[in-house]
């Protein structure tokens, strides 16, 4: 490749936000994860780093903070996903159904109801016709698609496309998906390297097997899940549990990277435990969260504060929170990246009550606060009881909210669990110490596929 700068492209569609806080959009730790390795990368000599984002009405290509913002490339032809062919039945067909089903117990109005039956099908037929055809249309868009074959895993034209413009050498990627199966299988067909990141302990699921059309929580089929894994150049995962899941499930032979923290945003980290005022939560309102049974914490406790910062993920889950809201919790819909450091600095505590996770970026910015954490079930590496950043209830819920009183009441051992926190995250996860880890994993795919030196930090 001679003396030209390495081009290695991150895929995190929901991180926009990160590189331009006036578009907010719900983004996780895997997108915070992302963003930094990105910018930290790009601070590199030798590399040519590339991110692609959703389209959310900014410029094609941009760059922010060094790294070139690419936002996939809009479809031409294919309908929209909310489009709806006129109805006799109506949009409403679930509350219709009953009705039209009556017609058939009457042999006077039967021929009614098979006349509506017969109309209702051509009306789908058309619709999949119509859709059938604007996908055939989109794929003939992108001739050059072809070129390299066409695979089970492509789903969007319009993105394979993007990778291809992009042309990196290696393409960096998260979390176990259907997403991840599409840019698995355009690298094989393109030779280009493909580096997976485990963002959470379900990506290594073992109910992941080829072919599999059984949907996880999040959607995604399994046996795409699976093929994403098994076609990776590398796999990147952030504790034991999902090395180990990686190489007996999968047989990939995984590198544990922990996840990277800004340290320099950190000017109250030492804030005192009386001039902290809230104990705050930060997640998505989905099950694996669990943001409801902070409602119940904040219950048994009516003299604490609680701040939660809930992105929107699903409705049921959104409409109980607003119907169920104590009066001593306070509820943000979003916050921007640059306001968490402060949030977190004045908290006592975060609260954590996911049913899993993978190293949760939350976390590490409490920990860098100096803000002990109380955690239901998950403690990454085993973090939490090792070096008592907190404490881990092993799913005791009532163990859960004695914690938060225990804790909040007593001032010497909160000041141990904050000073603890706070020396682990410096010796563990500093962005520096993690970006070069990174780059010894490109050295490391290039050597072994080219034979190449690994890259220096």
């Amino acid at each position: 490749m001679g003396s030209r700068d390495m081009k290695v492209c991150f895929v995190a569609p929901y991180a926009y936000t990160l590189f331009n806080s006036s578009r907010h959009f719900p983004f996780g730790g895997l997108e915070v994860q992302a963003h930094i390795l990105a910018t930290g990368l790009a601070a590199h000599q030798g590399f040519d780093v590339n991110f692609v984002v959703f389209d959310h009405g900014q410029a094609e290509s941009e760059e922010i903070a060094g790294v070139t913002v690419t936002k996939y490339r809009p479809t031409k032809f294919r309908p929209a996903t909310n489009f709806l062919w006129p109805s006799m039945l109506g949009k409403g067909i679930a509350t219709s159904t009953g009705r039209v089903l009556s017609l058939r117990r009457k042999w006077a109005t039967r021929p009614i109801y098979h006349a509506i039956m017969a109309v209702q099908s051509v009306i789908d037929a058309s619709r999949a016709l119509r859709l059938s055809l604007g996908t055939l249309l989109e794929w003939l868009a992108y001739p050059r698609l072809w070129e390299g074959g066409l695979s089970v895993y492509y789903q969007h034209p319009n993105r394979v496309e993007t990778y291809r413009n992009i042309n990196a050498d290696i393409y960096i990627g998260f979390g176990a998906s259907e997403l991840m199966a599409e840019l698995a299988a355009f690298c094989n067909s393109s030779k280009k390297k493909f580096i997976l990141f485990g963002a959470s302990d379900s990506d290594f699921d073992d109910s992941y097997v080829p072919h599999s059309n059984i949907r996880n929580y999040y959607g995604c089929r399994g046996g795409h899940c699976y093929f994403s894994l098994v076609s990776a150049d590398h796999i990147v995962v952030q504790n034991d549990l999902q090395e180990k899941a990686a190489r007996e499930h999968f047989g990939q032979q995984a590198t544990i990277i922990l996840n990277p923290i800004d340290l320099s945003l950190q000017p109250n980290a030492e804030r005192p435990r009386a001039e902290r005022d809230v104990i705050f939560w930060i997640g998505k309102a989905d099950i694996v969260k669990q943001p409801l049974l902070v409602f119940e914490i904040a219950k048994a406790c009516p003299d604490l504060h609680f701040l939660m910062v809930v992105n929107p993920n699903r409705p049921e889950i959104e409409e109980k929170i607003a119907t169920q809201q104590p009066g001593n919790v306070e509820i943000l819909q979003k916050i921007s990246r640059a306001d968490v450091p402060a949030a977190l600095e004045r908290s006592i505590l975060l609260l954590n009550t996911s049913l899993f996770e993978g190293f949760s970026n939350a976390m590490l910015e409490a920990f860098r606060a100096g803000t002990p954490v109380v955690s239901l079930t998950a403690d990454p590496n085993n973090v939490i009881e090792t070096w008592g950043c907190g404490r881990i209830l092993n799913g005791d819920f009532a163990g859960m909210v004695a914690a938060v009183r225990s804790l909040v009441a007593d001032e010497p051992t909160w000041k141990s669990a904050s000073d603890a926190a706070r020396a682990y995250v410096a010796r563990h996860h500093a962005t520096d110490v993690i970006v070069d880890q990174l780059i010894g994993v490109i050295g490391q795919v290039l050597e072994e596929a080219a034979g190449l030196r690994p890259l220096q930090a």
